[in-house]
C-alpha cells in the first residue's frame, strides 16, 4: 500500500510519493532529527520476506553505503519497519536522462553533452570497482542531472547503487547477475549468468552512451528474449549507423560493446577517454556535417580532453584514432604549429574532488569550472612557421592516416589512399569496414618509417612500417609508398582473397557472399585487413570455410590469400528437393495422358482407367536417396516415391496409391528449384 504524505514510516515523515518500480516506492522523507530530506525506497513485503533476498539486501546496503563519490548517490541507512525493508538515501532535485530522452531528446542528445556524463558516470563506476563493487544496472534511468535551488551548481549522479555486488563474493546469496540488471543494456557474460567484473558495467555504459546520441537503444525490441539474445550473439550496430556524423565513434563502440571482455577498456574511464577524443575532432571538424534531426542547444559542454595517465595497460584507450578526420588528408610539405600546454594542468575527469559542473539554461549543458589552456593548432598562426615535413615524414603520415581511416569505417578516405585500387570495390565500403570493425576492432595503430630498397628513389619511394592490434591480435608489415603527384600513397591498400572450391568453375561461388555482399560468380574479391565471414546467397545450401582474420601482412604477401568454400544442404534445402519432384509428379500425372517425357504408369488395379490418375497430394519420399554436389548445387535423386491420386475407376473406390521409380537430378541453383529425369 503506497504511503499517504504526513505518514511516518521507521521515524520518516512521508512527504510525497516520488517513483514505483518492480522493488517496491521510492518517496521523498524528511529525516527524523537532522533538517534535511532523503529518499526512502520501500520494498514490497513479500520481497522483505524472503530470507535468501534479505540477507542479499542487508549486505549489499551496507556495501553501497561504503561509497563517498561527488558521481554516486549516497546511501545512509537501512532497516526493516512493519515487515518491510527500507534504505534511505540522497535526495536528488532533478530529472533522469530517462526521461530526458523521451520528453527532449528523442532522436539523441548532442554529443558534447553525452561525452561530459559519460566521463562522470565512468569515474563514478571506477570508483567503485576498485572499491569491489559493482553496479550491474547502469542505464539512462539511472543517471540524473541535479536541478538545485540553492544557486548551487548542478552534478551528474549516478543512482541505485543498492543492487551493488562484492567482485569477491561469489556466494549464493548473490547469483542474481541474470536477473537484476536491465537486459537492454546488461552485458552477454551478465545475461548468461557468467561471474562478471567492471567490464560488465562498462557494457552497459556504453550502451547508454549509444542510446543517448542516437535515441534508440542498442537493440531495440518489444520481446526481452529478443534483446538477450541479440547482446549474445548479434553485432552491435554502431552510432555511424544512426548518425554518419558519428562515424568516428565506431570503433570505440566496437570495443567496449565486445561480445568478449578481455577485447574492452580496462577501465571504464578509458572507454570515456576515447569517446571523448573522437567528439572533440568530430565537433570541432568543421568538414563535418552536423546531423539535421538533431535539436541544437544554446550552449555545449566542454569535452574533456585525451589522458595520458592510464597507467600501464595492455591496451591503448583507442589511441588509434585520436586526431583522425577524413579531411585530414596528409600532403607534401605540411607546416604545423604548436602551442605548449600550459604545465601543471590535469586532465579535468581526474580532478573529480570538489568538481562543479553548470547547467545551461537551454537543458543538459554541463559546464565545468576548470578551463583547459593547452590547445594543439594544425596549421601555422600570427606568422610563425615550422620547418616543413621532411619526404619520410609525409609518407609515414600518408599510411598514418590510412590506418587511422580504417580503424575510424571511413571506407573512402582508406581506398583513396591505394596507389593501385582493386578493379571491383564493391566489398571496400563504409558499411563492410564497420561490420569488420564490429567483431575485431582495430587498435593500438602505429606508423613507423623504414629505410628505403635498393636503388629506389626516395623522392618517389618510401617505406613504411604498419602496425596496429586487431582484436588482441597484434599485426605489422613493411609497405611501399609511392608518390602520386603532390601526395604519398599506399602500395596498396586491401588485400585480394582467392575463393575455392574443388573445381574452378562452379554454381557455388554464384551462392557466396562475403560480409552479406553476393560475389557474383567471381573468384578474387577485395577487402580491407580484418576478418572474413562468409555466407550462402541461397537459403538451400550453407556455405562455410575455415577464416582467420587478413592481417595487415597480407597487404605485402606475394601470393593471395585462399579461402576454401565448403557448401551443406539446409533443411529448407531438403525440402526444396522433395518439391522439385512433386511438382515434377504433378506435372506428369494430372489426370491426362502423360507428357512423353514422363514414365507411364503401368496400374495394378484393374479398376483405374488408363491416364486418368492426377497426383492428389505430396508424395512419400521414403524410399528415395539422395546425394548432394555441393560444387554445381545439384542433388541427384534415385528411388521410389509414392504419391496419393485420385483416378477415373470402374468400379469400387476412386482414390488410391500409386508408385514410380524415378531418377534424375534436382538443381538447387534455380529459384524455384528444378527437378530433371535422367533420359529414358
Amino acid at each position: 500500500m503506497v504511503l499517504s504524505p504526513g505518514s511516518l514510516f521507521a521515524g520518516y515523515r512521508v512527504e510525497g510519493l516520488l517513483g514505483v518500480g518492480g522493488m517496491g516506492e521510492v518517496y521523498r522523507v524528511a529525516h527524523p532529527r537532522l533538517p534535511r530530506r532523503e529518499a526512502l525506497k520501500v520494498l514490497p513485503a513479500d520481497v522483505s520476506a524472503d530470507q535468501e533476498y534479505r540477507q542479499r539486501f542487508i549486505r549489499e546496503a551496507d556495501l553501497a553505503a561504503s561509497l563517498w563519490h561527488p558521481h554516486i548517490v549516497g546511501v545512509h541507512d537501512r532497516g526493516e519497519f512493519d515487515a518491510q525493508l527500507w534504505i534511505s538515501m540522497d535526495y536528488v532535485e532533478g530529472t533522469d536522462l530517462g526521461a530526458q530522452l523521451r520528453q527532449r531528446y528523442p532522436a539523441g542528445m548532442p554529443a558534447t553533452d553525452v561525452a561530459t556524463i559519460i566521463t562522470a558516470v565512468a569515474e563514478a563506476l571506477d570508483y567503485a570497482h576498485t572499491r569491489g563493487l559493482m553496479h550491474r544496472d547502469v542505464k539512462p534511468a539511472n543517471i540524473m542531472i541535479t536541478t538545485p535551488t540553492d544557486g548551487s551548481s548542478p552534478r551528474v549522479l549516478l543512482t541505485d547503487f543498492g543492487i551493488a555486488r562484492n567482485l569477491n563474493d561469489i556466494s549464493g546469496l548473490t547469483m542474481t547477475n541474470m536477473t537484476v540488471g536491465t537486459v537492454a543494456y546488461s552485458a552477454p557474460e551478465q545475461l548468461r549468468g557468467d561471474d562478471i567484473d567492471g567490464r560488465a558495467d562498462q557494457y552497459a555504459l556504453a550502451a547508454t552512451a549509444y542510446h543517448l546520441l542516437t535515441g534508440t537503444k542498442l537493440f531495440e525490441h518489444s520481446n526481452p528474449v529478443a534483446v538477450i539474445s541479440a547482446h549474445l550473439s548479434s553485432p552491435p550496430p554502431l552510432p555511424g549507423q544512426t548518425r554518419p556524423d558519428l562515424a568516428a565513434l565506431d570503433p570505440t563502440f566496437a570495443r567496449a560493446l565486445s561480445k568478449n571482455p578481455e577485447q574492452r577498456f580496462p577501465l571504464c574511464a578509458d572507454f570515456a577517454a576515447a569517446l571523448s577524443t573522437h567528439i572533440t575532432n568530430t565537433t570541432t571538424d568543421h568538414t563535418t556535417a552536423a546531423p539535421t534531426h538533431h535539436t541544437p542547444t544554446t550552449q555545449h559542454w566542454p569535452t574533456p580532453p585525451p589522458t595520458s595517465d592510464v597507467g600501464d595497460q595492455h591496451w591503448q584507450p583507442a589511441s588509434a584514432l585520436v586526431g583522425y578526420s577524413p579531411a585530414a588528408r596528409p600532403h607534401p610539405p605540411v607546416a604545423r604549429q604548436q602551442v605548449p600546454a600550459t604545465h601543471g594542468q590535469r586532465p579535468l575527469w581526474r580532478r573529480f574532488r570538489g568538481r562543479t559542473i553548470a547547467l545551461s539554461a537551454a537543458g543538459l549543458a554541463v559546464v565545468t569550472t576548470a578551463t583547459l589552456i593547452g590547445v594543439m593548432t594544425a596549421s601555422g598562426g600570427d606568422g610563425d612557421t615550422a620547418a616543413p615535413a621532411s619526404t619520410a615524414e609525409s609518407a609515414r603520415s600518408a599510411a598514418e592516416h590510412y590506418l587511422k581511416a580504417l580503424a575510424a569505417g571511413d571506407a573512402k578516405t582508406a581506398l583513396s589512399l591505394s596507389a593501385s585500387p582493386p578493379p571491383d570495390t564493391g566489398m571496400l565500403t563504409d558499411e563492410v569496414l564497420r561490420a569488420q570493425l564490429a567483431v575485431t576492432p582495430i587498435t593500438d595503430v602505429s606508423v613507423t618509417a623504414a629505410p628505403p630498397g635498393p636503388g629506389d628513389d626516395p623522392q618517389q619511394v618510401q617505406f613504411v612500417v604498419l602496425k596496429a592490434r586487431f582484436g588482441d591480435q597484434p599485426s605489422q608489415t613493411r609497405i611501399a609508398m609511392r608518390r602520386n603527384g603532390d601526395e604519398w600513397k599506399l602500395q596498396t591498400t586491401a588485400v585480394t582473397l582467392s575463393l575455392s572450391s574443388d573445381s574452378s568453375n562452379t554454381a557455388l561461388l554464384g551462392a557466396v557472399s562475403v560480409w552479406n555482399v553476393p560475389v557474383k560468380s567471381a573468384t578474387k574479391v577485395a577487402l580491407f585487413p580484418g576478418p572474413v565471414e562468409v555466407s550462402s546467397s541461397n537459403p538451400n545450401i550453407a556455405i562455410s570455410a575455415a577464416t582467420k582474420p587478413l592481417l595487415l601482412d597480407a597487404l605485402t604477401s606475394t601470393a593471395d590469400p585462399t579461402l576454401r568454400l565448403e557448401a551443406t544442404l539446409t533443411d529448407l534445402g531438403r525440402k526444396a528437393v522433395y518439391d522439385a519432384v512433386d511438382a515434377w509428379g504433378r506435372y506428369c500425372y494430372h489426370g491426362q495422358t502423360p507428357p512423353p517425357d514422363c514414365r507411364k504408369i503401368i496400374s495394378s488395379s484393374a479398376n483405374v482407367v488408363p491416364d486418368s490418375t492426377a497426383v492428389a497430394g505430396n508424395g512419400d519420399f521414403g524410399d528415395v536417396t539422395t546425394k548432394f554436389d555441393p560444387q554445381g548445387l545439384k542433388v541427384a535423386v534415385s528411388g521410389i516415391v509414392r504419391w496419393p491420386a485420385h483416378a477415373t475407376v470402374t468400379y469400387g473406390a476412386a482414390d488410391y496409391a500409386f508408385t514410380v521409380p524415378i531418377g534424375g537430378t534436382v538443381d538447387l541453383s534455380n529459384n524455384p528449384a528444378i527437378f530433371t529425369p535422367n533420359p529414358s
